[in-house]
């Protein structure tokens, strides 16, 4: 009887044993689940950070840090569609640094570089925190104003060579330069002109040459509708 109730012991012991033990692995097992659950949201978390960056740099131009093509076009479609809801107008520049060869012939393309970053950040300062400036190509840069007018057109051009003509720029042996733009300028509208925004920008385009053909360091506003065409439109 003795040796039955100790067996009877040891089993229940035992049993307690084998609970408890299996209780333990049952937690350790949850905690590396628990574990495994928050290395995966990190890795997650962690790849899609990477993944927005990769798009974000894709979009920006890595020496100036302004957008770039691909970012513009996208936003002047999305524009197109709001110009023509709201029934505003945006203002079109395209800016050119004069001359800007004999920059990188005379100093270098890293002094070339560094003037164009400099005119980058002048170009931040001289338009409003809405507008959105990208470097089209080279010397090249198109800012698109939202909801502008003619009057805005003329301040913001005369800011930017107003800038220029204030802050030199500097080589690496110590000396300054000025550099000097032409902006070629219209306004956009689809409600007034139904057009597409590349040929708003062409129209900056050819504005932007005859500001060069006449002597440079000026801007001149091309108009949304041709002369002509405003004479047919009166006419009927």
């Amino acid at each position: 009887m003795r040796l039955r109730l100790l067996q009877e012991e040891r089993d229940h012991q035992f049993q307690l044993e084998y609970l408890s033990r299996r209780s333990d692995l049952a937690v350790a097992f949850n905690i590396l689940l628990l574990i495994c659950f928050l290395l995966a949201v990190s890795l997650a978390w962690s790849l899609w950070r990477i993944n927005i960056a990769r798009r974000q740099e894709a979009l920006e131009d890595p020496l100036t840090g302004l957008k770039n093509r691909r970012f513009l076009v996208p936003f002047m479609d999305h524009e197109t569609e709001r110009l023509r809801r709201s029934g505003y107008a945006s203002l079109i520049l395209l800016v050119d640094i004069d001359l800007f060869k004999t920059v990188n012939d005379r100093f270098g393309h890293e002094v070339g570089d560094e003037a164009l970053v400099q005119l980058s950040e002048g170009l931040r300062h001289c338009v409003r925190n809405s507008d959105v400036i990208t470097r089209w190509g080279g010397e090249e840069f198109v800012i698109v104003c939202t909801q502008s007018s003619k009057a805005q057109a003329e301040v913001i051009c005369n800011r930017i060579r107003h800038y220029l003509q204030r802050t030199p720029m500097r080589s690496r042996d110590g000396s300054t330069f000025h550099l000097t733009v032409s902006i070629g300028a219209t306004l956009f509208s689809p409600v007034i002109c139904d057009e597409h925004w590349e040929d708003a920008l062409a129209r900056a385009d050819r504005a932007l040459y005859s500001v060069k053909d006449n002597g440079r360091d000026n801007w001149l506003l091309a108009p949304i509708v041709p002369d002509n065409i405003k004479r047919n439109l009166a006419i009927r």
